[in-house]
């Protein structure tokens, strides 16, 4: 199945959804970091938290998501835009040269940040503690407490024997509570959300366009009727914001000394954009006008 991502309201409980399928995307995400099996889960797995929110989001707007741990994971980072745009990477991609048990993949503690923006300026910007140790819970319990919104979701990731396609699923699931949401029914939703029935149904490949209604008919139970309202919302698409104009503009933060060691040098510089792994080549004329600016 295509990545989509689809968008939609549980009448009866005052409840909206999202349903993503990012499998592409996730996949080429840990082929451009060249990620091992360590590194791939926690990449994915934020990748995906990613993509749900994108229906949150206006056309012209971004989630900056990052996560910050006291383990081998350092920093994941990803933007998703509500354009469908989605990039991400983890500091470092290969975890498992730091850690020789699962409990030190994220360590004892971290912090959640996001930030959300238009074009031109940020709207709002948040921080939280992740306590969770779980880049996909510490998303929803941070929509929930500084947010206010309450918020759980859930993302399955499969893996291939395949060099050339890694991932062979990510898929994933967000609810949230509208005005009028009955909280304490929420909660028995949110945990319906996270039964071995509904995470089996996350994990499945989905063979068929409709397998989000068997989802939504797990959550919903003997809760609420299933009834929904449904949208497409934009394809969800590995895409980076990089180019070689963008990072000429960036030389000027390498600052002084590096730049006159690249131009003394002669030699061409070498930048590598960290959110997609894209090289580009920055011949010595342009370094040394980058130097110039900074006299100017």
């Amino acid at each position: 199945m295509n990545d989509l991502v689809y968008r939609g309201i549980l009448r009866d409980a005052d409840v909206r959804f999202t349903y993503a399928v990012c499998t592409g995307l996730a996949d080429e995400a840990v082929r451009r970091h060249n990620c091992d099996p360590l590194a791939a889960h926690v990449l994915c797995r934020a990748l995906g938290a990613g993509v749900l929110t994108i229906p949150l989001l206006n056309a012209d707007e971004r989630y900056s998501l990052r996560w910050n741990y006291a383990g081998a994971v350092k920093s994941v980072v990803v933007e998703a835009r509500g354009d469908g745009g989605v990039r991400g990477f983890i500091n470092p991609p290969n975890l498992a040269d730091y850690v020789a048990e699962e409990a030190q993949i994220l360590g004892a503690s971290g912090t959640v940040t996001v930030i959300r923006a238009d074009r031109d300026r940020p709207l709002n910007t948040g921080t939280g503690q992740a306590g969770l140790l779980d880049v996909v819970e510490d998303l929803a319990f941070f929509f929930s407490t500084s947010d206010q919104v309450e918020t759980a979701m859930v993302v399955m990731v499969g893996f291939a024997p395949d060099p050339a396609h890694p991932v062979k699923l990510c898929q994933g699931f967000l609810i949230q509570a509208l005005p009028g949401c009955d909280l304490e029914r929420f909660e028995r939703l949110r945990l319906r959300l996270a039964s071995p029935a509904c995470r089996a149904l996350i994990a499945e490949q989905p063979r068929i366009d409709n397998h989000f209604e068997r989802l939504v008919q797990a959550l919903a139970g003997d809760e609420v009727a299933p009834v929904f309202s449904l949208d497409a919302g934009p394809v969800p698409v590995f895409r980076c914001t990089c180019s070689a104009e963008r990072m000429r503009e960036l030389l000027g933060t390498l600052g002084r000394a590096e730049l006159q060691a690249a131009v003394d040098s002669g030699e061409t510089l070498k930048l590598t954009c960290h959110f997609c792994s894209s090289r580009y080549d920055i011949p010595p004329e342009q370094v040394r006008q980058a130097l110039a600016g900074l006299d100017s």
